[in-house]
């Protein structure tokens, strides 16, 4: 198992906001910078979008999300149900996260680090700001690809 800390010395400036590489054999999808940089940075311009189908191919088909409070959300199918109910037909979403630990053991990787978001109500109103920490846990795709497998996530305080 190989691990990244938070930090960016040594990195190229295009990847100052990802962890530091301790072993460039694990480099897996850019010569640049760590194996999850593509995959984060596409779920984060998705989650912004209003592309959904297009968030959901940055997940395996059997993805589970753990989120706070709720029965587990498991399959493509279900993401898709919850997604598009719970936030992108309600929401304007902006999402930011940071990756400040991330292990790569095999096929699998996980990563840990906070997360906040700022929902604007499309029916108009206030927004609402929450944040809190992640575990996301990645399966290595057949093509060298990585994907999110499972997301547990807590919110620190209620939206305001």
């Amino acid at each position: 198992m190989e691990a990244y800390l938070a930090g960016s010395e040594g990195l190229p400036q295009d990847c100052a906001e990802t962890p530091r590489l301790r072993s460039v054999a694990l480099m897996q999808e850019d010569a640049r910078c760590p194996f999850h940089s593509r995959t984060w940075q596409r779920w984060k311009r998705r989650a912004r979008s209003t592309n959904l189908e297009g968030l959901l191919d940055t997940f395996t088909d059997d993805a589970a999300f753990f989120p706070p409070d709720i029965p587990p959300v498991r399959g493509k199918e279900a993401l898709r149900a919850w997604l598009k109910e719970d936030f992108f037909d309600l929401y304007r979403n902006e999402l930011d996260f940071t990756f400040d630990e991330v292990e790569i053991t095999g096929g699998w990787a996980w990563a840990v680090g906070p997360w906040s978001q700022r929902l604007t109500p499309k029916a108009g109103g206030g927004a609402i700001h929450q944040g809190g920490k992640f575990l996301d846990i990645f399966r290595r795709q057949d093509d060298g690809s990585w994907k999110f497998a499972r997301l547990m996530f807590t919110v620190d305080q209620p939206g305001a």
